[in-house]
């Protein structure tokens, strides 16, 4: 199994990231296990993934090549385990390295990695490293985006990786994986591709339609003999034809029967195809994925099952470690304390670094009010919750003589409610102030 530990990093003394991925919870290491990155916008979410995946590259170049590559910061320690190994990296000024297995010191050379490190995003403006054709960046990390070069996307490239992932499924033979998918989105099991076939018969090239090449897959029940004899014809037709003609290689889905062209699809639909075919085609047993904002065009339903829905269809690729950046409290009622944590960015008013905090308490099956409150800490017109603990701190303050053993539970309520005061004009800025000078004062006589 791999599981991202801790990860520290400085620029000039300064700490820029200082991340307790796991806490104190005990982890069952025979499951995937899932990380929730959970903050608002600015807070530095999509900077930690991106992070990640540049220690892992930084730490894979410099296996590969006696010169040290570069990194963007001078320092960084990072720490994971890998079948109950404990690996700790250390870097420091002057790209001097050194390293760790179970507090023995030992070569870098000698460090065991994540299989793969896969960077996953529907986003046009995702922070990941994008891998130009033929760049070199060591053996790890691969780029699951939308874009096609380091600043840009087409909208023909969403379809090209659908279709170029399920052909990878079709070759290691792997796309019964595919169905679990298929049935979440209330498809059918069944795929079809299609490409551009070069003929040299002259009367077949008038007619375009005799051109085009399907193939239709049953996902639960591949006929592989037939996929190899089109994965030949594939491979003859696709080397010929220049990046324009490749935009002719298309993949569609079914519903009740019904042949829908992948570019036909919702846009929750795609992007669910689009993740979980490109993660599907990388994956293997001890990896790390790296998620941004997967909630994007999801529907609630898709939300809650999503984490759920990671952990069934990858089931077989044990010991993976899926780290998610998330604004969506759908997201947070389907974890599960063994098997996930939640981290919690916060905006800080002394420091331009966020205040992070691995929360200590389980969500799983928690409802939404709960989860805005608790872990968004929103205060919405009301929320249960915070009506709740605003009731105990009254109840405790209007009894004070008969609650002067609640007097602490009541000072941290205090503190909590301060945080969703909107304005001095608020009106519970009143009630909370005046419960602490009474608090205050009871404190000073005792």
């Amino acid at each position: 199994m791999f599981l991202l530990k801790y990860l520290e990093v400085k620029e000039n003394e300064k700490e820029v990231l200082n991340i307790d991925f796991i806490g104190n919870r005990q982890v069952n290491d025979s499951q995937i296990f899932s990380t929730l990155i959970l903050g608002e916008n600015g807070t530095g979410k999509s900077f930690l993934l991106k992070t990640i995946a540049d220690v892992f590259i930084y730490i894979s170049k410099a296996q590969i090549y006696k010169r040290k590559p570069k990194f963007k910061y001078p320092k960084f320690c990072v720490k994971y385990s890998i079948d109950g190994n404990e690996y700790y990296i250390k870097k420091e000024s002057g790209r001097d390295i050194f390293c760790w297995k179970n507090e023995d010191e030992i070569a870098l050379d000698e460090i065991e990695l994540p299989k793969k490190v896969l960077a996953v995003s529907f986003m046009v403006n995702d922070k990941f490293r994008f891998v130009k054709p033929g760049e070199d960046i060591g053996s790890v990390y691969k780029y699951l985006g939308v874009r096609k070069s380091t600043n840009s996307t087409y909208t023909s490239s969403v379809m090209q990786n659908v279709f170029y992932s399920v052909v990878h499924m079709m070759k290691t033979q792997t796309i019964e994986e595919l169905e679990k998918v298929l049935t979440v989105l209330h498809f059918d099991s069944n795929v079809e591709i299609s490409f551009k076939i070069e003929s040299s018969n002259s009367e077949l090239k008038a007619k375009k339609g005799n051109c085009i090449k399907k193939c239709k897959i049953d996902c639960n029940n591949p006929d592989y003999i037939k996929i190899g004899k089109i994965l030949e014809e594939l491979e003859q037709a696709i080397s010929p034809l220049d990046d324009k003609e490749k935009n002719k290689c298309n993949i569609a889905f079914y519903k009740n029967g019904r042949c829908i062209q992948f570019e036909d699809c919702s846009s929750g639909e795609k992007h669910m195809i689009f993740a979980f075919t490109g993660v599907l085609s990388s994956i293997e047993p001890k990896s790390i994925i790296l998620i941004d904002e997967p909630e994007i065009s999801l529907h609630p339903e898709w939300q809650i099952q999503y984490v759920s829905l990671l952990k069934k269809i990858f089931k077989k690729y044990d010991g993976c470690h899926f780290i998610l950046a998330s604004h969506s409290h759908y997201l947070v009622s389907d974890l599960e304390s063994s098997t996930s944590s939640i981290i919690s960015f916060k905006k800080s008013e002394m420091d331009e670094n966020p205040i992070v905090e691995v929360l200590p308490y389980e969500t799983y099956a928690w409802s939404a009010e709960n989860i805005i409150y608790n872990v968004f800490g929103l205060r919405t017109a009301r929320n249960y919750y915070f009506e709740s603990d605003l009731r105990e701190l009254l109840t405790i303050v209007q009894d004070i003589e008969d609650n002067t053993d609640k007097i602490e539970d009541a000072k941290k309520l205090v503190e909590k409610l301060r945080k969703f005061v909107f304005n001095s004009e608020d009106p519970l800025c009143v009630v909370i102030e005046q419960s602490a000078e009474i608090l205050e004062k009871c404190t000073q006589k005792d």
